[in-house]
């Protein structure tokens, strides 16, 4: 082969590779692009799932659905998108669909307890409780301390009329949660069903003061009734973008808007108003812009309402709305009382209690008789509750003790003598005879008094009490040291006076 050959050859060498470099870096290029336009938006289909589960928190469990279908379209691999379709299906009782989603989330990942929790609900009420059995018992395996797969495992077992596995699984539930009702119910059908009826009576004694006394309450059908397994999982992929800070600055802004305060004069024995007045915002004309009022200290030295006239400008219309603007009151809360969609006024003073309905003209007018609140000592704050969640807003008043123990203003050590040994417990109930009160709702009146707080002495041998405060949870007041309103109620309010 001739130089001229050779040389030629080895100048097309390094060309050829150019060219195979370059179509190599045109594939990837073009192999990365695809994947890019192709991959899921991730972030957006754990927000869709996300909404989801938020419908199916207020009961909207079509919406929920759309959501999780939209979420699983956008990305195929989010495996809780196609489960929360399961969850959303079975609360929309369509069964088949429903069914055929939660099979196949515990077969994807068999190790999460919200799959095999709804499957064994699934199982459980279309007449396959071995089905149910199975599914309950690996969500106990997967997560051992959780009662109300315990329960549901002692359901499961009892429909298959195997009540020794029934009643180890209830003892399980009661162990990790005592105050478990449907537990101590299934337990009590359990024992009776196996021929135990002491063990039965003794379960149901306990089922029926947890219930009867609202220390807890039976799994209910609804959802988010039946246990934390038993709802839709959320994404912790749907990340919300920090907006940068800005910055904050108050300016007052009071005499520009008609704002006008004049505080009262008061003797050195006013406590009240040492404690000083509270304020509400509420929207008392329905014109969507949020008034002030005032239970103290307005303009003529009392009470005062001020009206939103918008642009930052409030006009004061307390004498118009038909309230007295002499009265020096210390605290309020705004709601609507009766539903009838106006917002009304709850307000405290020294000595009584006002509940100002609202008359939807412009005007407030005093029921407080009409509605049976009667309420002496030292009212402070005063709050609108719903504590029994029967749709009817109830009244909470917190009362001060005008014991001197407990004035604000003493500076000097407590030398009011010795708390002796026998005579501890009258003291303490000195000490706290205006309780405070709950006042029960009943549509639009609310009768009646109850004592949701007591303080009682817990140390018979100090010189100064110590007050041990009744705890409120979800159910009441609980057994260990707290107390319902209802048997305190029952006392006669003299005994609460003077103990």
């Amino acid at each position: 082969m001739s130089s001229v050959v050779k040389s030629f050859m080895l100048r097309r060498v390094p060309i050829a590779f150019a060219v195979v470099g370059l179509a190599a870096l045109g594939i990837f290029a073009a192999t990365t692009q695809k994947a890019a336009t192709s991959s899921p938006n991730t972030s957006e289909a754990a927000r869709l799932n996300n909404l989801g589960a938020a419908y199916m928190n207020q009961q909207l469990f079509e919406k929920g659905l759309k959501s999780f279908q939209e979420a699983a379209a956008l990305d195929p691999a989010l495996q809780v998108a196609a489960l929360n379709q399961g969850i959303a299906l079975l609360n929309l009782t369509r069964i088949d669909p429903a069914k055929a989603l939660l099979e196949e989330a515990v077969k994807k990942n068999p190790n999460d307890p919200h799959a095999w929790f709804s499957l064994g609900l699934l199982y459980k009420n279309s007449d396959n409780p071995q089905g149910s059995v199975d599914a309950f018992r690996h969500v106990t395996e997967i997560d051992q301390n959780d009662a109300d797969s315990w329960y549901f495992l002692g359901a499961a077992n009892a429909q298959l009329k195997q009540y020794l596995q029934a009643i180890d699984a209830f003892q399980h539930a009661l162990q990790l949660n005592p105050l478990h009702a449907s537990a101590e119910f299934g337990i009590a059908r359990a024992y009776q069903q196996s021929g135990d009826a002491a063990q039965a009576r003794q379960h149901l004694v306990r089922f029926q003061h947890i219930t009867q006394n609202k220390l807890g309450s039976p799994i209910g059908l609804a959802y988010g009734d039946q246990g934390k397994y038993s709802l839709v999982e959320e994404s912790p992929g749907a990340l919300e973008k920090v907006l940068p800070q800005i910055p904050v600055r108050f300016v007052p802004v009071t005499e520009q808007a008609g704002l006008v305060s004049k505080p009262a004069a008061s003797s050195a024995n006013d406590l009240a108003s040492f404690l000083g007045p509270g304020a509400c915002f509420l929207d008392y004309d329905g014109d969507g812009k949020p008034d002030i009022f005032l239970p103290d200290n307005g303009p003529q030295g009392g009470m005062a309402l001020y009206h939103n006239l918008g642009a930052g400008k409030f006009e004061d219309v307390t004498k118009k709305a038909g309230l007295d603007p002499a009265v020096h009151a210390i605290g309020c809360t705004a709601g609507d009382y009766d539903n009838d969609g106006a917002t009304d006024l709850a307000v405290t003073l020294n000595g009584s209690v006002l509940l100002l309905h609202n008359e939807k003209n412009g005007t407030f007018k005093d029921v407080t008789e009409a509605a049976g609140i009667k309420n002496d000592g030292l009212n402070v704050a005063p709050t609108f509750i719903d504590y029994d969640h029967d749709g009817d807003l109830d009244l909470f008043i917190a009362q001060y003790s005008a014991h001197p123990y407990f004035d604000p203003r003493r500076k000097e050590d407590w030398n009011g003598g010795d708390i002796q040994r026998s005579g501890c417990r009258s003291y303490c109930h000195r000490l706290v005879q205006r309780a405070n009160r709950l006042r029960k709702s009943e549509g639009r009146e609310i009768p009646g008094a109850h004592a949701l707080a007591r303080t009682e002495c817990t140390d018979r041998r100090s010189r100064c009490p110590r007050l041990r405060p009744r705890r409120l949870d979800g159910h009441g007041f609980h057994p260990d040291g707290f107390r319902r309103s209802h048997p305190l109620a029952q006392q006669s309010r003299e005994e609460l006076r003077t103990g």
